[in-house]
């Protein structure tokens, strides 16, 4: 296991399956029954597992800044007043489930203007601590460890990119990290865990062969 990485603070892949079918399955039930709870729960689970942003760079997301390149991030440095726009690569699934989030906020009583913020309460913008909330109450109730917080969905996209494609800068430019060694740190050993997994049976199929 990495170095401050521990096994909380990050969900492996059938736990980010079953967060993200729980909270698909809750916003179809709400939208049925007219609540709008639901809908902006998956919108946020799928955006912070989709971007690996933290949960201070998320709740400042305002329409105007998602566009045809992507979307522009505020990434805050060791002071929050001080800011930085950056253009952050996003899927083709997230921009779907942007534009059908976008398209029916009206439906939400919530604004389309361009400074109008992605996520919106019935007191407006949602909090820092309001999305830490949205993101735990989602976790209890799929059946995931109390453990987890918003932030795992940084580590898990990480993890999850890393073992797919085996590219650390690719990393390294998704979470905006100016120094390499920092990813390389926090994320380089991650395949260890699975270390045990590709041992088992390493010489059977050549044996098998003879």
């Amino acid at each position: 296991m990495v170095p401050g990485i521990t096994r909380e603070k990050y969900m492996n892949k059938s736990e980010v399956k079953q967060l993200r079918e729980w909270a698909q399955a809750k916003a179809l039930l709400d939208e049925k029954r007219g609540r709008v709870q639901g809908t902006r729960m998956w919108m946020l689970l799928d955006f912070a597992l989709q971007t690996g942003l933290r949960v201070q760079e998320i709740k400042l997301v305002q329409l105007k800044h998602y566009e045809k390149r992507g979307l522009w991030v505020n990434r805050l440095k060791k002071k929050e007043k001080d800011k930085k726009l950056e253009l952050l690569v996003i899927g083709k699934e997230l921009r779907q489930h942007l534009d059908e989030f976008i398209k029916t906020k009206p439906l939400r009583d919530e604004p389309i203007d361009p400074e109008a913020y992605l996520f919106m309460g019935k007191r407006g913008p949602l909090t820092k601590r309001g999305l830490q909330q949205m993101f735990k109450v989602a976790v209890k109730k799929a059946g995931l460890s109390p453990d987890l917080s918003i932030h795992a969905c940084r580590h898990t996209l990480a993890c999850t990119l890393l073992k797919k494609t085996s590219n650390l800068r690719m990393v390294q430019k998704m979470l905006s990290h100016k120094d390499p060694e920092t990813t390389a740190n926090l994320y380089a050993d991650i395949s260890y865990e699975d270390m045990e997994e590709n041992l088992n049976g390493l010489y059977e199929d050549e044996e098998n062969n003879k």
